[in-house]
């Protein structure tokens, strides 16, 4: 069964888990955090990453990593009419305008939002700059694995959330401590997503907080129309404080309010996260159902779209460059052929003349053919 490792770095810490899928399956079997220490290197991280890997039995290998939203640039963007695989270089140019600091160095990636290629296209962008991407490389090289994916949370949390009703627009409220995530997902597309950083005192009022920025991205979804309304919300967070968000929220909105028990979600599929904070692991579970099968398109910086090339299929040209030949080799031998046989014709009718002249010239009883002739044109001559 294959194994990744899969590592969320946030701002305060690294939650890394290993997954292992098969048969449209995935599984956490293990998890941990690491706590970033302030002012550390990417150098000093991986080596600590190296460390805890070790003394927590994983695998080295291949490993992927997720980053929140606030960590990346991101825009919808407008781009005209053109089909799939135009988009990427479209993007290209429009980056430059659309995006503050965004150069040929950044890596972009996008999710299209529609795909009628006569009409304009409507496409999530997002941009990740050469800086982090190098302190993300250093940390996951330094801890003694093999960078496959860059991922966003957002995009593997709604992997793991939306998977009932691809049509139905859900709004994913992802608590994950002092931020949270809010997504928006429609036909199995991530359709908006931001970051909050919260703070309050107390419980309580950071309770009010998180339903009031859920209230408030409700409000926003629903001014861009029925395509992009909120049909239901669902709220990811601990057994505590999901039930204390939906009760603040259901006298807010005007939608349903679902409080997902996300301890139940994962461990009901054999998933061991050793009393971690189940929310906080969410993403990776997401990350790992991606490895079994895709359901809900993802921004990926490590390998960013590109305009597809065509390759070309050297059998087919093979089969067709032999059969233009064999063409032409039995042109060639037919018209040998018949070449051969006028010039074998030729050569007996001139044989033949000579025989008929031969048996033709004069003898003393007939005058010759050739004679003859001579004869004929002096007449006419004479005549004229």
């Amino acid at each position: 069964m294959p194994i990744r490792t899969i590592i969320e770095i946030d701002d305060r810490e690294i939650r890394v888990a290993q997954a292992t899928w098969e048969a449209r399956r995935a599984h956490l079997s293990k998890a941990f955090v690491l706590e970033i220490e302030a002012g550390a290197e990417p150098k000093e991280l991986g080596k600590a990453l190296r460390e805890s890997l070790n003394k927590n039995g994983f695998s080295k290998g291949d490993a992927d990593v997720i980053l929140n939203r606030r960590l990346i640039e991101m825009r919808e963007l407008d781009l005209p009419p053109a089909p799939d695989d135009e988009l990427p270089d479209m993007l290209k140019f429009a980056a430059r305008n659309e995006f503050a600091s965004v150069n040929d160095n950044w890596r972009i990636d996008f999710v299209p939002l529609t795909t009628e290629v006569t009409a304009n296209r409507i496409i999530l962008a997002g941009a990740l700059s050469p800086q982090l991407l190098a302190e993300i490389t250093t940390i996951v090289e330094a801890g003694g694995l093999r960078l496959c994916r860059i991922l966003l949370r957002s995009f593997c949390v709604a992997q793991s959330v939306c998977n009932d009703d691809p049509a139905k627009s859900v709004l994913i409220a992802h608590d994950v401590g002092n931020s949270l995530d809010l997504t928006l997902v429609q036909d199995n597309k991530v359709q908006m997503t931001r970051c909050v950083l919260l703070s309050g005192d107390g419980e309580p009022e950071l309770t009010q907080n998180k339903s009031l920025e859920i209230q408030r991205a409700v409000m926003l979804a629903n001014r861009g129309g029925t395509a992009r309304g909120v049909g239901e919300v669902r709220i990811a967070s601990d057994s505590t404080t999901g039930p204390r968000i939906r009760t603040a929220l259901e006298s807010m909105v005007d939608v349903p309010v679902l409080a997902l028990d996300v301890s139940s979600l994962i461990s009901k599929r054999g998933e061991n996260l050793g009393g971690k904070n189940p929310q906080k692991f969410l993403s990776h579970y997401g990350a790992a159902q991606l490895l079994a099968g895709v359901r809900v398109a993802q921004i990926d910086f490590s390998s960013p779209r590109r305009r597809a090339v065509k390759k070309s299929n050297y059998r087919k040209l093979a089969f067709w460059g032999g059969m233009a030949a064999a063409i032409l080799v039995a042109f060639g031998i037919t018209g040998w052929m018949m070449l051969s046989s006028q010039s074998n014709t030729i050569d007996r009718l001139g044989q033949q003349l000579a025989e008929l002249k031969k048996a033709n010239d004069s003898s003393g009883q007939r005058p010759g053919v050739e004679q003859i002739i001579g004869e004929v044109k002096l007449i006419d001559d004479w005549q004229q």
